[in-house]
């Protein structure tokens, strides 16, 4: 029930972002902005977090700053704080194997949502491939995509269908780490 509530959302946005030109993400950006307060976070811990990454400072001096922040950032300091924690997502090392899969296929379907209606929106058109890079643990982990307008993309020029590009792809990958 939820995945198919999530799936119309989806659709929704997709059509939303088609609609008025702008990227699906700017929307939901946007979006959140607007309703924060419905599904509070918090934004100290968010600091935290991005203010030690950083740096090595005593917690007073940390919430002083976390002031000064707000205070010079203040237009976009919340969407900082949301885009450090996103670009955290993808830099932890020691995830399970069911993490790196789940994020894997979040990620997947983000760059597709996006890729799907910058297509749509504004006729760009895509062809991508991405794989997980850890040899003996992400042999699950490999996506290929094309939009419309490159539909059949990888057979005509590449000579290989999705399964033998996403192949190519990953012993690309594996031969150089």
């Amino acid at each position: 029930m939820i995945q198919e509530g999530l799936d119309h959302i989806s659709a929704y946005l997709t059509d939303l972002a088609t609609r008025s030109g702008q990227p699906p993400q700017q929307i939901i950006d946007r979006f959140l902005k607007q309703h924060a307060r419905l599904n509070p976070t918090n934004d100290w811990n968010r600091y935290s977090k991005y203010f030690t990454h950083y740096t090595d400072t005593p917690f007073t001096v940390r919430k002083k700053c976390y002031e000064l922040f707000k205070k010079e950032y203040r237009d976009t300091w919340h969407e900082i704080l949301i885009k450090f924690e996103e670009s955290t997502q993808y830099t932890e090392a020691g995830k399970t194997v069911a993490q790196r899969q789940q994020l894997f296929n979040k990620s997947a379907k983000r760059f597709t949502q996006s890729l799907a209606a910058l297509s749509k929106a504004h006729g760009i058109e895509t062809a991508f491939v991405m794989a997980g890079s850890i040899v003996n643990q992400d042999a699950s982990l490999g996506y290929a995509y094309t939009t419309p307008g490159a539909e059949d993309f990888f057979v005509e020029r590449c000579h290989a269908d999705t399964d033998a590009i996403i192949g190519h792809f990953k012993a690309h990958i594996y031969v150089r780490d």
